[in-house]
């Protein structure tokens, strides 16, 4: 595969240009006169749709297509520095960035990245001491069912206590956690401490609900997940039916094969399961209904307006019926107004989470509703 690219790029070059194989899947090009920042737009332009045509390879084991893509850093020289190492390392960080963006693509070095970097890698170091100093906090949001009017779950979010004064939401730690991969000790850490809490309300005579906790897609490729959720369970003595996982549709379709083994494993412990964001993850129904799974959560963007555009209004009712159908139990996430209540009642979903039920809370407001 090396050597395919590599002929690739040399056939891109000029004989005056340079083409290197820098270490593992990197490679570096020198290009001279490339008539400025144009010029090697242009180059770097045709390098990217060289790196993501597919690569066939017919060797004495079979006929192979193996996907390809690639992600091109630009600097530029004498404008950007004239040093060698330094020039490196600057396109090296205009690579990382371009590999953040969700298609193959290349970016040009500038200040701002440096910035970025520096500011992101503060951001990571601050993340694993939080973790070491047990600074993550959970609250913990209602679900209600739609017949009795009462509270069947709660939903477990994370939140980082950065100082005494500073909550910090999900949308400012949990894209790095994943990058740099703390997320997978970061979930081990929230189902240990849902299952703690759990513990807790039944030592002191209360009947908590089932807590739902997210698992993200790096955890679902990581096999210590069965083995996080046995020992928070051998640890707390709880009843497993009250943990549940829940993973997003886009997570369990991304290696479906394996997700519904790692699910049939969880699911032995007695721990129930949901997927999460339904309808935002282009699932096979194939794949569906082999997944181990007991209810199927409504993503937000379709509840916002069922009571305005019949589209949204039809999904939400197919999905539904879909859901029933298979013995699944629904829950509609982000409910926030009486008339969408009343379209998911009149559609018989079972459960339903949002502000008009309840925001998120610290556990001591949560033993109260208990």
């Amino acid at each position: 595969m090396l050597r395919i690219i590599a002929q690739r790029l040399r056939a891109l070059c000029r004989d005056t240009d340079t083409v290197a194989r820098w270490g593992g899947d990197e490679f570096v090009l020198l290009l001279e006169d490339v008539g400025g920042q144009d010029g090697a737009a242009t180059a770097a332009t045709k390098v990217v749709d060289a790196l993501t045509q597919d690569i066939v390879l017919d060797e004495s084991f079979g006929h192979i297509v193996l996907p390809c893509a690639g992600s091109v850093g630009v600097v530029m020289a004498p404008q950007d520095g004239t040093d060698l190492d330094a020039l490196l390392s600057k396109a090296n960080m205009a690579m990382y960035r371009a590999k953040a963006q969700p298609q193959a693509c290349f970016q040009f070095w500038s200040n701002d990245i440096n910035t970025r970097l520096h500011e992101r890698l503060a951001l990571e170091m601050d993340l694993r001491q939080a973790l070491r100093e047990n600074l993550f906090v959970l609250h913990y949001q209602p679900q209600f069912s739609l017949y009795g009017q009462q509270m069947v779950g709660l939903e477990a979010l994370m939140r980082w206590q950065r100082t005494p004064d500073q909550l910090v939401m999900p949308h400012g730690f949990i894209q790095v956690a994943e990058e740099c991969g703390l997320i997978v000790d970061m979930g081990a850490w929230a189902v240990l401490h849902a299952a703690r809490q759990v513990a807790l309300w039944l030592r002191a005579g209360l009947k908590p609900v089932p807590i739902a906790v997210n698992i993200s897609a790096r955890q679902c490729l990581n096999r210590d997940l069965v083995q996080v959720v046995r020992l928070a369970l051998q640890e707390t003595g709880i009843p497993p039916h009250l943990l549940r996982l829940e993973i997003t549709e886009t997570t369990a379709m991304s290696d479906a094969d394996q997700v519904i083994g790692l699910l049939h494993e969880i699911r032995a412990l007695g721990v129930r399961l949901a997927v999460d964001d339904f309808g935002t993850g282009y699932s096979s129904l194939a794949y569906l209904k082999r997944f181990p799974i007991d209810e199927l959560k409504i993503d937000r963007s379709f509840v916002s307006d069922i009571a305005t555009d019949k589209d949204n209004a039809a999904i939400v009712r197919a999905t539904i019926a879909l859901a029933h159908g298979l013995g699944l139990q629904v829950v509609a996430e982000g409910v926030e107004t009486e008339a969408q209540s009343r379209f998911l009642a009149d559609q018989h979903c079972d459960t339903v989470q949002g502000y008009l039920f309840g925001r998120p809370q610290p556990v001591d407001i949560v033993t109260q509703w208990l």
